[in-house]
């Protein structure tokens, strides 16, 4: 199979609701542009996630939990990051429709998964303002 030049991603911004679709060329500098940085893959739910790897130190603002199958936060992405896939060789390429579909509903904040992350960075002891 070879390299897709261009690739059906979606980016989740910390500032909203709902991940985006965008296309993007297939190269690394475009995904760094993304994600403001050096690029870090998590692999979550069969997905690969592309976030920035030094977002957390650099202070951008939390965006997403990841949690294990018991429900628990495992891991919060610091700023913008996108949502990708692999073929068999490794290579990054399009989300399928079915799959743009499962991140839309893994990502998107609704009213309950929004308090949940609340309470669960107040446990944490991390103040969080909602405007």
């Amino acid at each position: 199979m070879s390299k897709e030049d261009v690739i059906k991603v979606m980016v989740v911004a910390p500032n909203k609701a709902r991940p985006t679709l965008l296309e993007i060329k297939n190269e690394l500098n475009e995904m760094q542009k993304i994600v403001g940085g050096y690029i870090e893959r998590v692999i979550y739910e069969g997905f690969d996630l592309f976030c920035n790897e030094e977002g957390k130190l650099e202070g951008l603002p939390l965006n997403r939990p990841l949690y294990d199958s018991d429900g628990k936060m495992v891991e919060i992405i610091a700023g913008q990051f996108f949502i990708s896939a692999a073929d068999s060789e490794g290579n990054q390429r399009s989300l399928t429709d079915e799959e743009i579909e499962k991140a839309t509903n893994l990502f998107t904040f609704t009213h309950t998964s929004l308090h949940r992350f609340v309470n669960d960075l107040q446990a944490m002891g991390i103040q969080v303002e909602l405007g």
